[in-house]
């Protein structure tokens, strides 16, 4: 009796009202948006989140973006492409590009919104969604309870679409969907950042898969800093089928540059260090090395 009344207490209770409430928000939202635009439209949804099963974006929760599919009937979501596979690559490669150049490659790939769940975002999304009202020159259409926004590109696409001939339009659009993938993996760990750059760590080996999903050469410049955490020389070697390269690195960031063709099909590139492994107390990862603002040009 006593450990009934003691784990039974009103705090156990869910709160109903409010899941009602939230539920009935998305409901009233997704409804705005499908009677917005055209029927069977594509949205793509922000921040990118791959799936499945992946921590929480700021605040918000793996899984929230399913909420489209819950309350739609005849929308497509962006969200839920299997992570890892070219799909959810390619979703990545384009939410990471600059906010004008995002915009174009969505409206030449033929979607129809952008759907924005602020609480992915540490700045409740203020950021992109003014870069994009800018662009667009419209404001966001904003769910009630203030968590969920939604631009319709719709517009900004037929008047992208009159800019170029129908030839010049299936190229672009060609483009567009055949963007340069890249992965991390076997060694490489996870995307940091601060307010001046971004890095990612690696153990003494990793590999960096490039893919170019279209039928043509591409060439791109790679551009990168290394790090270590010894003021002692260090070689990182990079082999791949495209090219072979040793440079010396230390503590003090090196920055590397390298111009290469890539051609159809899946490239790997290999990095490994001789560096020490660095000593980080209470962090269980085996760290050697970090990238710092990489960065792929592509060419003209």
């Amino acid at each position: 009796i006593a450990g009934i009344l003691d784990q039974t207490i009103k705090g156990f209770t869910p709160d109903y009202n409010g899941t009602k409430s939230e539920y009935m928000n998305d409901q009233n939202f997704v409804e705005k948006i499908e009677n917005s635009t055209s029927k069977n439209a594509m949205i793509f949804q922000l921040p990118y989140v791959p799936y499945p099963e992946w921590p929480p974006v700021n605040k918000m929760t793996d899984y929230s973006h399913f909420k489209g599919y819950i309350h739609s009937k005849n929308l497509r979501w962006s969200y839920g492409a299997m992570r890892g596979r070219e799909g959810d690559l390619w979703q990545k490669a384009i939410s990471e590009k600059p906010v004008n150049e995002f915009l174009d490659i969505l409206a030449f790939s033929g979607f129809s919104g952008i759907y924005i769940d602020r609480y992915g975002y540490a700045d409740s999304g203020s950021e992109i969604e003014t870069k994009l009202s800018s662009i667009l020159a419209i404001p966001p259409m904003i769910s009630d309870n203030k968590r969920l926004s939604f631009f319709n590109i719709e517009p900004y696409g037929k008047k992208l679409r009159e800019k170029y001939t129908e030839k010049e339009w299936d190229m672009k659009q060609y483009e567009s969907l055949h963007q340069l993938l890249l992965s991390w993996e076997k060694g490489f760990y996870y995307y940091e950042s601060d307010a001046v750059k971004n890095w990612r760590w690696c153990s003494s080996e990793g590999e960096l898969h490039i893919t170019n999903t279209s039928e043509h050469n591409k060439k791109i410049t790679l551009n990168m800093s290394v790090v270590t955490d010894y003021k002692e020389l260090s070689d990182l070697k990079l082999e791949s089928d495209l090219f072979t390269d040793t440079i010396k690195v230390n503590s003090s960031d090196t920055a590397y540059s390298k111009e290469i063709t890539v051609t159809p099909g899946k490239h790997i590139i290999k990095f490994s260090c001789d560096a020490q492994r660095v000593e980080a107390p209470g962090d269980p990862r085996l760290l050697v090395f970090r990238i710092i603002n990489f960065k792929v040009i592509e060419q003209e």
